[in-house]
């Protein structure tokens, strides 16, 4: 039988230190950055459901090895492959370099289009998530 009492002292002792943990973030932030972290909070604030978002897309990783391997197997370098999927230039190649290594998740942000291309060449090359 669960001790509800128990729960609600774990509970209030998480929040505590959560709260302690973002106040000494905030503190050590420099003054021109602190406007960016409130800002942050306040949407949690405003839109707590963004906050489970984020744990869903964590939960669904993206495979930068499987990426990373498919590309290799066509035989294409990083450039190829962006120009291939009709993204010259050396930021589109930058990012999916991240993505291929494990620095970004492509689809993070919204409407990305090097995001959307590269992700539909790999479905198209057997991707399988």
């Amino acid at each position: 039988m669960i001790d509800r009492n128990k729960l609600k002292q774990a509970h209030e002792s998480l929040i505590d230190s959560y709260l302690e943990q973002l106040k000494q973030t905030y503190l050590e932030l420099s003054l021109e950055k602190r406007p960016t972290m409130l800002h942050g909070l306040e949407i949690l604030i405003e839109h707590p459901e963004s906050l489970y978002n984020i744990t869903n897309r964590n939960a669904s990783k993206f495979d930068y090895v499987q990426a990373r391997r498919i590309r290799i197997k066509e035989g294409l370098t990083l450039a190829q492959l962006a120009r291939n999927i009709d993204l010259p230039g050396r930021s589109a190649t930058g990012m999916i370099s991240c993505y291929e290594n494990g620095r970004n998740v492509p689809g993070a942000r919204k409407g990305g289009k090097v995001a959307t291309k590269y992700i539909k060449w790999l479905k198209d090359h057997g991707y399988q998530h």
